[in-house]
């Protein structure tokens, strides 16, 4: 790879996670929130105390826990980590558009970016107004030279 191509690969590493970043996002249908880890947890993301984050989540089996641990590692760059919880949550509810987006996000920032781009893809193909999933999916193409693809992702989320 020489340095022209190095550095295209980090902006479009830095145009999906901000593209991506945020606060987590719910799942397709989020359970009743009862457990007030939940809020604190999210409540610590926000306040970028990600590891207070992840000990507070640590042992959780909900789905909506899980995403966060996912999110929270996945902003800590253990990316690995976050893939393997995002890959679960999509084999058990593999059309959440949301756990799709993340994982895509996720495959990306790790270096599988053709599983990236195939996990973005579906996440629209699902729900195709998913803004953050459209703006990640820009970004990469962009990135790769394809301003046109970028923009007609760009033009037609703007359109929903």
């Amino acid at each position: 790879m020489n340095s022209f191509e190095i550095e295209e690969s980090r902006q479009a590493r830095r145009a999906v996670e901000s593209a991506g970043a945020g606060r987590p996002s719910a799942p397709s249908a989020p359970p009743p929130q009862v457990d007030p880890d939940l809020d604190k947890a999210g409540r610590l993301y926000d306040q970028g105390r990600f590891e207070e984050a992840l000990r507070l989540l640590a042992g959780k089996a909900s789905l909506e826990a899980r995403h966060r641990r996912a999110l929270v590692f996945q902003r800590l760059q253990h990316h690995a980590e976050a893939r393997d919880i995002l890959k679960e949550l999509v084999r058990e509810r593999p059309n959440s558009a949301v756990f799709l987006k993340d994982l895509g996000i996720c495959q990306y920032l790790s270096g599988e970016e053709a599983a990236g781009i195939g996990s973005l893809e579906e996440a629209l193909r699902l729900k195709p107004d998913l803004a953050e999933a459209s703006r990640s999916l820009a970004a990469i193409f962009a990135a790769r030279g394809d301003k046109a693809a970028a923009d007609r992702l760009l033009h037609r989320s703007k359109k929903r």
